[in-house]
């Protein structure tokens, strides 16, 4: 009984009109629904990109021709990690640069009690040959190594 009600009056306000000169049309609000709002972006996948051309100061992850370790220091272990006999790898994120030397190291997977401080310390005194293009020129390298920490 309640909804009847509800549509008669309803019914009763949507039939009023207000007082409108014939020359103006009287808008209908439910006539013209309102504009329904802009999709939202869809994210871009990182495969979907084109990829950009790379730029001679980038580093290759894979050059044709590998670099080559020639001059290593061991990592030291500390006492805390000798006291504790803790054993296990670090593994690291070199950028070899054109003339061999490490110029910056990241850890992506430590070992605790600074032991991957340790790693880091020896790699950054760590030569190697570097990384070679297709023609033979020297380009910077991104390289993964483990250094290992057995007692």
């Amino acid at each position: 009984m309640r909804c009847i009600a509800g549509l008669l009056l309803f019914a009763a306000a949507c039939a009023q009109t207000p007082d409108t000169p014939p020359s103006q049309p009287v808008k209908n609000a439910a006539a013209a629904p309102p504009p329904a709002p802009a999709p939202a972006p869809r994210a871009e996948h990182p495969l979907d990109r084109i990829p950009t051309a790379q730029s001679p100061n980038d580093p290759w992850r894979f050059p044709p021709i590998r670099p080559v370790l020639v001059h290593s220091v061991p990592a030291r272990y500390t006492e805390v990690a000798r006291k504790a006999r803790l054993q296990g790898d670090v593994i690291l994120e070199l950028l070899i640069e054109r003339d061999g030397r490490v110029s910056n190291a990241k850890v992506l997977k430590s070992l605790p009690m600074a032991l991957d401080m340790s790693a880091l310390t020896a790699v950054r005194e760590w030569r190697y040959t570097p990384g070679k293009d297709r023609n033979g020129a020297p380009v910077r390298t991104l390289w993964n190594v483990t250094v290992p920490f057995r007692l």
